[in-house]
C-alpha cells in the first residue's frame, strides 16, 4: 500500500453537529475493568454508567486512562479523577480546528479550583498524511516520546487521538507489550476491539511502525 486516501480517514474529522459541543460524543459509555493477561474481554463493567467519561474511555495501567477526544464535560470528569497530563496524537490540522490546549484548558482547570500549571496538554502528532512510508518513518520516534512521559508520570495521564482508535490503540499496544508483559496478539486484539472487533487499514500500517520498537 503506497497511500491511505483521504476517503479512509474521513473518521478523524467528524462532522459538528449542535449536540456535539454539550454533550459527550456517545452516551452509555462504560468504565471497564482493565483487560489482565488471559483475555481480551471487555465483560463486566467495575463501575456505574457515567455519561460524562469520554468516548472508548478505558483504563489501560494505575493512574493511565485511554480514549478518544474529550469534550469540556469529559476535561472535567478527568481532572476530577486525577488527571493532570493529556497527550494528544492529533495532527496539527485536527489540532487546528478543534483544540482544548491553552486558555481552554486553563479555564476548566481553574473552575475546578485547580491551578493551570499543575495541568499539562502535550501534542504528539501522529501525522496519517503522506501514505505508509511517510507515517513509518515518524511513528516509532513519536511513540517512544509518549512512553517515556507515560513511564515518568508523577500522576493521572490520558491519551487520546480523535476516535480512540488506531494512533491510541497503538501506543496501547505499545504500552500493553513492552511495560505490561502482555503478549503481542492479545493486545493487539484488544485494539480490534475498542473499534467493535474491526481491524482497520490503518491499525496495519500503525502496527508495522511499532513492531521497530518492541
Amino acid at each position: 500500500m503506497d497511500s491511505i486516501s483521504l476517503g479512509k480517514l474521513g473518521h478523524l474529522f467528524p462532522a459538528k453537529t449542535k449536540t456535539e459541543t454539550t454533550s459527550p460524543l456517545l452516551t452509555g459509555c462504560k468504565l471497564r475493568q482493565p483487560l489482565n493477561k488471559d483475555t481480551v474481554s471487555f465483560q463486566g463493567s467495575t463501575q456505574a454508567l457515567d455519561e460524562t467519561l469520554p468516548f472508548r474511555f478505558h483504563q489501560v495501567d494505575e493512574n493511565l486512562y485511554r480514549g478518544a477526544l474529550p469534550l469540556e464535560e469529559n476535561i472535567k470528569t478527568l481532572l476530577k479523577k486525577g488527571v493532570r497530563t493529556f497527550i494528544d496524537f492529533r495532527s496539527a490540522i485536527e489540532t487546528k480546528y478543534n483544540s482544548y490546549s491553552g486558555p481552554v484548558l486553563d479555564d476548566i482547570a481553574k473552575s475546578l479550583g485547580i491551578k493551570p500549571e499543575e495541568v499539562k496538554y502535550i501534542n504528539i502528532p501522529i501525522n496519517l498524511m503522506g501514505g505508509e512510508s511517510a507515517i513509518l518513518e515518524t511513528l516509532p520516534e513519536k511513540l517512544s516520546e509518549a512512553y517515556k512521559i507515560v513511564g515518568d508520570r508523577k500522576s493521572p495521564v490520558y491519551f487520546h487521538c480523535a476516535q480512540g482508535v488506531e494512533r491510541t490503540g497503538v501506543f496501547a499496544v505499545l504500552y500493553r507489550v513492552k511495560k505490561q508483559g502482555w503478549d503481542m496478539a492479545k493486545a493487539v486484539a484488544e485494539m480490534a476491539h475498542v473499534n467493535d472487533g474491526n481491524k482497520t487499514e490503518l491499525m496495519e500500517v500503525l502496527l508495522k511502525g511499532l513492531k521497530r520498537l518492541i
